[in-house]
């Protein structure tokens, strides 16, 4: 009879291993180490149980990730062996999302890691004021990857945001790519232990380990994906050209359901198996899904061998369920770069009337990035008068005026050119390229839009009225900008003389 495969795995992931286990617990057995990275002292915890495994006569394997020292402790000529991931969150998110999170600032966290995660911060010797430091230092917001879908740790993922003063995201994972990485390590130990003298057996192990081989490349190089477009080439690839069908229609399902034919509706809402096989036409339909999520149907069929289409659909099932991942794992990567271009496009503009903001400025000035240009033009405007429109008209007025100033000079300028608005009534732009001559092109342009504007108003306390200032030069950008603003405020000056 043949003995369990002992996996030790970290205690941060235990919940999921064991969970993926306990529809195999025949074969498997899972063992959790302490971290130590967090604390250090843990390590004695991890080599206590190494020293014991190396007196069974049984098979044991160490997942870790490259980084981790887990694997440096390991003694060799042991009959432990090692599985090394790239990073620790290897088998829960494909590489290239976690890539994403981490240089977006994100700091991934597990669920065993958040259930504890008052006593880690204890461990690291961090108080409240010092752990907020520390986690600020490196990361700006929170990634709670959400594996079995513990609606209860929300609460405790709230108390850690407040706790260190971050703010936090959910991203839904599931526990697919940790059920293929583990049937991949169930399927190679039951091939070299199977007796050589069944070569039946054998044979079937060994077309199932290489199915399983080949679904880890498939998942690898789909992971590798950006785009859906990409990831359906890839699937084309595989039905076409290893599968040998002639026939191969990928249809995009959303929840209106307006772009799916009726065949492929009914499949959906009336047929509750994920597959369906026409026999007689030698094709068979596949629902593309994660969890609950259909992401598409697959119609493929007509196949160069059809003695093997039974063999191609339970592939085939296999390889709907990768790419229901895969496309999940797409969403939520757009969906972190939209929110990361949101914010990134929020924290350089200005949200009254859309234009750039001084952080946007102060960036261009700090990191010299107009340096190499010559003849830069710098205008500086201010809207004139507008605290009494303020004070006898009130602040939704003023606003009106500020937004008319914003649009005004958005198309007044080129595309190319720099426009800000860097304090309540102040604006400024850089012009690239700049001579006298076309300064003054647009400043008339300016005024004459806002004659245009005023014109359309009723009420002549609410005119719009700017001071306007430029200044050409090859100095650094704050030289410019300062003497356009004393350009402006000789304007200024000069208006209220007259």
């Amino acid at each position: 009879m043949m003995s369990k495969l002992n996996l030790i795995v970290c205690e941060n992931f235990e919940p999921e291993f064991k969970k993926v286990a306990e529809k195999k617990h025949e074969k498997l057995n899972i063992i959790s180490y302490s971290s130590f990275c967090d604390n250090k002292n843990n390590i004695e915890n991890l080599k206590d149980i190494l020293s014991k495994a190396s007196k069974f006569n049984e098979e044991y394997t160490l997942i870790c990730s490259r980084y981790c020292g887990a694997k440096d402790i390991i003694k060799k000529n042991s009959n432990i062996k090692i599985l090394e991931l790239n990073n620790c969150f290897n088998h829960i998110l494909n590489e290239e999302i976690i890539n994403y999170i981490v240089e977006s600032g994100g700091y991934l966290i597990s669920l065993a890691w958040l259930e504890k995660w008052e006593e880690n911060i204890k461990n690291m010797g961090f108080e409240r004021e010092t752990a907020a430091k520390f986690y600020k230092d490196f990361c700006n917001h929170l990634v709670f990857l959400d594996t079995i879908r513990d609606r209860t740790q929300e609460e405790k993922l709230k108390q850690l945001s407040n706790f260190l003063d971050i703010p936090y995201k959910i991203i839904p994972c599931g526990l697919q790519t940790t059920e293929y990485l583990i049937d991949s390590i169930l399927s190679e130990w039951e091939l070299s232990n199977s007796s050589k003298s069944n070569k039946r057996v054998v044979s079937e192990l060994q077309e199932e380990c290489a199915q399983y081989a080949s679904i880890l490349d498939i998942l690898h190089d789909a992971a590798s994906s950006k785009s859906k477009r990409d990831v359906i080439s890839k699937m084309k690839e595989i039905f076409t050209l290893i599968m040998g069908a002639s026939l191969f229609k990928y249809s995009e399902h959303n929840e209106n359901q307006d772009n799916l034919s009726k065949e492929n509706k009914e499949f959906i809402i009336g047929y509750k198996k994920n597959y369906y096989f026409d026999e007689e036409n030698n094709i068979f339909l596949l629902k593309i899904r994660y969890q609950k999520v259909i992401h598409g149907v697959l119609r493929v069929g007509k196949f160069k061998f059809p003695e093997y289409t039974n063999r191609y659909l339970n592939f085939a099932i296999s390889i709907s369920e990768i790419f229901g991942l895969v496309l999940n794992n797409i969403e939520i990567y757009e969906e972190l770069v939209d929110s990361r271009e949101i914010l990134k496009y929020k924290s350089y503009h200005d949200s009254l009337t859309d234009l750039y903001n001084r952080t946007f400025l102060n960036e261009l000035t700090t990191k010299d990035k107009l340096k190499n240009y010559k003849n830069l033009c710098v205008f500086s405007f201010d809207i004139d008068n507008l605290k009494q429109i303020n004070d006898n008209y009130g602040h939704l007025e003023g606003d009106k005026v500020i937004e008319a100033a914003g649009h005004i000079l958005k198309f007044s300028f080129r595309e190319n050119d720099y426009v800000f608005r860097t304090g309540g009534d102040e604006f400024l732009s850089i012009i690239i390229d700049c001579d006298e001559t076309l300064a003054k092109s647009i400043k008339n342009r300016i005024l004459s839009n806002i004659k245009d504007y005023n014109s359309k108003i009723d009420n002549q306390d609410l005119y719009l009225s700017l001071s306007i200032g430029f200044f050409i030069g090859k100095d650094d950008l704050d030289s410019l900008i300062s003497e356009s603003d004393k350009s402006m405020y000789n304007d200024k000056k000069r208006k209220k003389k007259s």
